[in-house]
């Protein structure tokens, strides 16, 4: 082996563990709540994606009967990298007969990643438990 290839080897590793999120994740849990503050249960089921373009990545996580949802980047309840991030609900649309799809129960702007005006902040927390958001929305008209 060359006498420089312990070197490169050793640049290219710590180069690649940097693009990999060296900063590492943070626990996210929250909930989804309409704008009157009560829990948007009627989104059980939806997906949320909250996007970091900057970092080009995305973290997401489902919502739950209750509202609350956790985020995952890689596993399960890993949660996100620090940063503010736009959100984006895609909501699960189909019908009691299955043959059409439901009016959406938020705005329509939540769908779109170009028109989404909802934000969450994620921040870099030690030992102190998750971050914990709550997101308000409106209904759809």
């Amino acid at each position: 082996m060359p006498k420089h290839m312990p070197r490169l080897l050793t640049v290219c590793l710590t180069l690649s563990l940097a693009g990999c999120g060296g900063a590492g994740t943070y626990p996210v849990e929250g909930q989804l709540q309409w704008s009157d503050g009560t829990p948007a249960k009627e989104l059980e089921g939806a997906s949320l994606t909250f996007e970091l373009p900057e970092k080009n990545t995305n973290s997401t996580g489902i919502v739950q009967p209750d509202g609350s949802f956790t985020l995952m980047t890689a596993a399960p309840g890993d949660g996100a990298l620090p940063g503010t991030y736009k959100v984006v609900i895609s909501e699960r649309r189909q019908s009691a007969g299955g043959s059409q799809m439901a009016p959406m129960k938020s705005d329509s702007r939540y769908a779109d990643r170009e028109k989404t005006d909802l934000t969450a902040e994620v921040k870099p927390i030690k030992n102190t438990g998750p971050n914990k958001l709550i997101l308000q929305i409106d209904r759809a008209k």
